[in-house]
């Protein structure tokens, strides 16, 4: 139980996004705009570090977004992990992913073969791979 909320909690810290840096008071004053945050839980210690994406795209790992699948697929984990639209979650918790795990079994498909997650980042629409 333990290691599934460090899990939570570490793929929540991923979706972070700073909303200015002159506004947070962990900013190091780096001329890239590079922050560092931490989060305590229990024992444990998480360092984020935050850089200015304002020109690009966040670039999202395929690894990161196929184990959120696997592990959290009827409830939209990946969804919320690749960025999109509040209520799609709660559409892939509703009906425990499209119908007893149709969803996210093509959605891991559509991830695996995919050479860039580009397609599939921040897309508001609930079948991602249309």
């Amino acid at each position: 139980m333990k290691q599934l909320c460090f899990f939570i909690l570490l793929l929540m810290a991923a979706m972070i996004k700073p909303a200015d840096a002159t506004n947070i008071s962990s900013y190091t004053g780096t001329p890239d705009f590079e922050m560092t945050d931490t989060i305590r839980f229990g024992h444990y210690r998480i360092l984020i570090h935050h850089n200015d994406t304002t020109t690009e795209q966040k670039k999202r790992s395929k690894l990161i977004a196929i184990a959120a699948d696997l592990l959290a697929g009827p409830l939209g984990g990946h969804r919320i992990y690749l960025g999109t639209k509040p209520w799609i979650p709660v559409v892939y918790a509703v009906t425990l992913g499209g119908g007893i795990g149709v969803l996210p079994v093509i959605d891991l498909f559509a991830i695996i073969f995919v050479s860039d997650l580009k397609k599939y980042t921040d897309n508001p629409q609930i079948f991602m791979w249309l």
